[in-house]
């Protein structure tokens, strides 16, 4: 029997030659890894920006606040041991919208967060007018808008949306883990969280769900997973740092009061020219 002998130089040349040539490639693979793995402590935002825009599109005001700042000078919301839920899908065309707030309900545990209105936000630049709406920006680009009423005037199982900064005692095992504490720790914060009552639901959970986003949420701000399926949860944007207030439209032909003035100012010369023809009308009668 004859054994082949390996030449262990040569295998250690070729070997060293191949690691070489993929090195570049070995690593992108591995700094996309690492972006991956770390990217919940990367998208955490610690700071947010509230502007405020005409209804011409026009910047009236602008800040920037640390979470911080926001705890220690506007009211806190949340204790930090209530939960608070919202809903996913059901892929269920009988029970879309599922008023009972059974299904998929515990896989959207937001945590036991506390955070701060954001009408409460708003109010420091100068508040929003009554027909406008908010517009929701995170940090990975994804935004939400909601309605004036949805912020000033939400109902009890709606509840104040809140910007939420903190959390006491991270999700259920069904849910995604959110972390705890403070952002970076907290690392789905910023969040959008709505703090509805228990009222809806026999359990006593706080749930913003599906059926309570379609009485209270307009359908062009309303979320549906894939295009299709209701899902509340789908509010709840993440990373959250730009808050901006838009002024309601002005409709067409109302759009200044000096308009009109200069539109009823160009009747007057005709309305004489008719009253001056009207007398060399009777003038010409009388000849007549």
């Amino acid at each position: 029997m004859k054994i082949k002998m390996i030449n262990y130089e040569k295998y250690r040349q070729n070997s060293g030659r191949k690691f070489s040539s993929f090195h570049p490639g070995i690593i992108a693979v591995l700094f996309l890894m690492a972006v991956f793995i770390i990217q919940p402590g990367f998208c955490a935002t610690e700071e947010l920006t509230i502007s405020r825009f005409g209804a011409d599109g026009s910047l009236i005001d602008e800040k920037t606040y640390t979470y911080q700042w926001l705890e220690e000078n506007l009211p806190v919301y949340g204790d930090g041991v209530t939960h608070y839920y919202m809903q996913g899908p059901t892929f269920d065309e009988a029970d879309e919208w599922n008023p009972a707030e059974d299904v998929n309900v515990l896989s959207r545990d937001m945590g036991a967060v506390k955070g701060t209105d954001i009408k409460d936000i708003c109010d420091t630049v100068g508040g929003m007018t009554p027909g406008g709406t908010i517009k929701i920006l995170s940090d990975d680009g994804f935004s939400k808008k909601l309605d004036y009423d949805n912020i000033y005037n939400p109902k009890p199982r709606q509840g104040p949306v809140c910007v939420c900064w903190y959390n006491g005692e991270e999700s259920s095992p069904e849910a995604k883990a959110q972390g705890s504490g403070y952002p970076p720790e907290f690392y789905s914060g910023m969040r959008i969280v709505f703090f509805a009552d228990d009222s809806v639901n026999p359990w006593g959970y706080h749930v913003f769900g599906n059926e309570d986003m379609r009485e209270t949420v307009s359908e062009e701000n309303m979320h549906y997973f894939n295009g299709e399926w209701p899902s509340s949860g789908g509010l709840s944007v993440k990373y959250v740092e730009k808050l901006e207030m838009y002024e309601p439209e002005i409709p067409a032909g109302d759009e200044t009061k000096e308009g009109s003035t200069a539109d009823d100012n160009t009747k007057t010369p005709l309305s004489v020219f008719c009253i001056i023809a009207a007398v060399f009308a009777c003038f010409a009668v009388r000849r007549i």
